[in-house]
């Protein structure tokens, strides 16, 4: 939160556009009840690993709970760049992962809020990106949506 609420300052500071990306994995529960928590940390690990390579320096990636990340994207161009960024996360998850053996596949479902469009708090634009990522659940895996009043 400290640090959306600091890309926020900068941005209305610099006149730019962000984009907060709520990020939930598609099967992660039924992996993680089925071959247990060992396996879901290692899993989730992996993920984190993936995430962190298409982070740029001037964006951020977090865990904020159980399979759910944001992703925030400081001053995209436009809403081509962040589709752009929602798919190679989603490429990037959606290879297999081999953990113990075990190869999983797991899928990502992406909810986007743009400031100021969608909102001009942390919190107003993490609930939009999370009613977008909802919104892209009930659409199937891998798919980016973005918020929509």
């Amino acid at each position: 939160m400290e640090r959306l609420n600091q890309k926020l300052l900068s941005s209305e500071r610099e006149c730019c556009d962000l984009a907060v990306m709520f990020l939930d994995l598609d099967g992660f529960k039924i992996i993680n009840d089925q071959y247990g928590h060992n396996i879901g940390d290692e899993l989730l690990k992996n993920i984190s690993s993936r995430l962190l390579v298409q982070v740029r320096k001037s964006d951020t990636v977090a865990r904020v709970g159980g399979d759910e990340f944001i992703f925030i994207l400081n001053k995209p161009q436009n809403k081509d760049d962040i589709i752009y960024v929602g798919n190679r996360i989603i490429n990037a998850i959606s290879e297999p992962i081999d953990i113990m053996g075990e190869t999983f596949n797991i899928g990502i479902s992406i909810g986007v809020a743009q400031y100021p469009t969608n909102g001009n708090t942390a919190v107003e634009l993490i609930r939009n990106a999370d009613i977008a990522m909802y919104n892209a659940k009930n659409l199937g895996r891998n798919t980016i949506q973005f918020y929509s009043s």
